[in-house]
């Protein structure tokens, strides 16, 4: 009986002190119901943790268009720096040097033969050079349509070396002139429908936005009109304009047209990019 008296006086005891500490940070007791305070449910709170949402878009890097430049050449070549190395203008006067170095050692190569379009020199000495562009032809097809270009092209030069000492060549370069570039388009709408049709190619210098002067529309060769004003011309669909998407190559309601080029002097042949709708 004693034995049983002290257990129940020793829970009581625990209990009156777990009574005290409830009081002693604030705990309401009414009515025999243990109300904890407000402000320790707030204690009690914790923040919400922040939640990182992924992007739906990401970043991607461009797909390579030239994979050859990555490869490494096993074999004795050489590679070339110009100086000045710059962008030059048509028609500036410059002396450029070429310096050639064995792509192993590091060594310079002085005194092998340079040619530059038609300028003839040396490496490791300045070469009089006119810079200049000429024209070259580009041909291509498009919606099952061919097509020739006439494009600018910068100078471009080539060190001659021994092939038995350097087989894997590496001695051509090509200079960084500033091209003056057409910006073109139909005005209003890319958009045309498919028969006789009355619309106006724009055709802008890139740099300063002003129409060319001189710019004339050619379709298989042949002047349509100048560009910049309304032009009447019979549009004939050439072939379904496809594009690729998650189920594969679709066909969309639109059909390439003929193919329209732009003609400036001074300028490179740019094509007009339009499309005829089919609905």
């Amino acid at each position: 009986m004693i034995k049983a008296r002290s257990s129940l006086e020793a829970n009581w005891r625990r209990v009156f002190v777990a009574l005290a500490m409830l009081v002693a940070v604030g705990t309401n007791i009414s009515g025999g119901i243990i109300r904890p305070p407000i402000h320790s449910l707030q204690v009690q709170l914790k923040p919400a943790q922040p939640v990182v949402v992924p992007p739906v878009i990401q970043r991607t890097l461009p797909p390579i268009t030239h994979p050859e430049l990555l490869r490494s050449n096993p074999q004795p070549h050489i590679f070339v720096k110009t100086s000045p190395n710059r962008a030059f203008r048509p028609g500036e006067q410059v002396l450029l040097t070429v310096n050639a170095f064995d792509a192993k050692t590091g060594a310079q190569l002085d005194g092998a033969p340079v040619t530059i379009d038609i300028a003839r020199g040396v490496t490791g000495r300045p070469i009089p050079l006119t810079i200049g562009l000429t024209m070259a032809r580009r041909c291509g097809s498009m919606g099952g349509q061919p097509f020739c270009l006439n494009v600018l092209t910068p100078p471009s030069g080539q060190v001659m070396t021994p092939v038995n000492q350097f087989p894997g060549g590496g001695g051509a370069f090509t200079l960084s002139v500033v091209r003056p570039t057409l910006l073109v388009g139909v005005a209003g709408s890319p958009v045309l429908r498919p028969g006789t049709a009355t619309f106006t190619v724009s055709a802008v210098d890139a740099r300063t936005r002003q129409p060319v002067a001189g710019a004339e529309v050619l379709v298989n060769g042949k002047s349509l009109g100048p560009a910049n004003r309304p032009i009447t011309y019979t549009l004939n669909a050439a072939a379904p304009l496809r594009a690729t998407s998650r189920l594969g190559l679709e066909t969309l309601p639109a059909s390439f047209g003929p193919i329209l080029i732009v003609r400036a002097p001074g300028y490179s042949d740019e094509i007009v990019h339009y499309v005829l709708s089919m609905r």
